[in-house]
């Protein structure tokens, strides 16, 4: 799932099939102990933010994002 993260800002056909092959296992495979609930839909929602160079003491940009799929914390 890391890998295709990177992606988010210009996302491809080939990375959603990657995207829901990795769903597809992961739902079905319940002994590595992962929970997914059904909302009653498929929507894939991402959030991000960024701060660039506001840091006084590095002046490093941070950034962090999240994604859901349906209502589940994903990434």
């Amino acid at each position: 799932m890391s890998i295709v993260s990177q992606f988010l800002s210009t996302p491809r056909i080939n990375h959603w099939d990657a995207v829901m092959w990795i769903l597809m296992y992961s739902t079905k495979s319940p002994e590595k102990g992962l929970l997914y609930s059904d909302c009653g839909h498929t929507r894939v929602v991402g959030f991000s933010n960024v701060d660039y160079a506001r840091s006084p003491i590095d002046r490093r940009s941070t950034r962090g994002f999240c994604v859901f799929f349906r209502e589940n914390f994903v990434s």
